[in-house]
């Protein structure tokens, strides 16, 4: 039988040929055309068609993982705990230079489960969930960092929102982030950039009323910093990250439910067959 293990790291591998418990060949790949085409170019020099093994290190081995799919070959992926306690035991000569060996050697006694390629919409799905994650947390932290400089320009303008987060309250923070960027302005004028600049879908009548309620908030309201202040800017950039943030959950919200009708099309086709079989 001939085996091919990986020890993979980020964007080159330690590549390891066996035959028959055999080393053939060793020596590192790069992570590029050249390099895979190397490794597709071993493959078909083998007597049998080989058992690829690598154990699993993120998004460093997806390559690896594609490449299999992509060439229809039989590929082993270990996770790092269940790799260390199948190779542990094993003794390698003092030349080895890489773990690479001991998952080939060991592959020939370990029963070991194929790894059955994940289907793209698992994938997608699983990539989709990590972004919604770290959007999450994004949207945490620029709110965070809003509200600290907003308590020091308008913090009445917080307020006056059911939800600073909303798309139309983050419009209207970066258009008025000061009671002076108000104040110099007449009810008319406010009424026109309320009206001009949102995307919320508001009457001449309702910008009006809109305008008149945020001046009177602003006549009353006495601010820590100046209009023209670094706070104040930071109250616009945040706001504009903010909401770029919001709009960013939308697509991906968007994203997951396309993706996951696909999979349960998927995986009724998939029971579909097996009653059908």
């Amino acid at each position: 039988m001939d085996v091919i293990a990986l020890d993979v790291s980020n964007g080159r591998s330690y590549v390891v040929h066996y035959s028959d418990n055999k080393c053939l060949f060793e020596g590192w790949m790069i992570h590029n055309q050249e390099g895979l085409n190397g490794l597709l170019a071993r493959a078909q020099l083998c007597q049998t068609v080989p058992e690829i093994v690598l154990e699993a290190t993120g998004v460093y081995s997806r390559v690896i993982e594609r490449f299999c799919q992509d060439h229809h070959f039989d590929y082993y992926l270990l996770n790092p705990l269940e790799a260390r306690k199948q190779t542990d035991s094993l003794r390698v000569n003092k030349t080895d230079k890489s773990d690479a060996h001991k998952l080939a050697l060991t592959h020939y006694f370990m029963e070991r489960k194929k790894k059955v390629g994940i289907d793209k919409e698992y994938q997608e799905m699983t990539t989709l969930s990590r972004w919604y994650e770290s959007n999450e947390k994004a949207i945490k932290y620029a709110r965070n960092q809003l509200h600290a400089f907003l308590t020091l320009s308008f913090p009445e303008l917080e307020s006056y929102f059911s939800s600073v987060a909303s798309e139309y309250a983050l419009e209207m923070i970066q258009l008025f982030p000061h009671p002076d960027s108000l104040l110099n302005y007449s009810r008319t004028k406010v009424k026109n950039l309320i009206y001009k600049n949102t995307k919320k879908n508001i009457s001449q009548t309702k910008a009006l009323l809109e305008a008149e309620s945020i001046l009177t908030i602003a006549k009353d309201a006495y601010p820590a910093v100046d209009n023209d202040s670094l706070e104040t800017f930071l109250v616009i950039d945040w706001a504009s990250k903010l909401q770029q943030l919001v709009r960013q959950k939308k697509e991906i919200q968007k994203s997951s439910l396309i993706e996951l009708n696909h999979l349960k099309n998927f995986m009724f086709t998939l029971v579909f067959q097996a009653s059908v079989n």
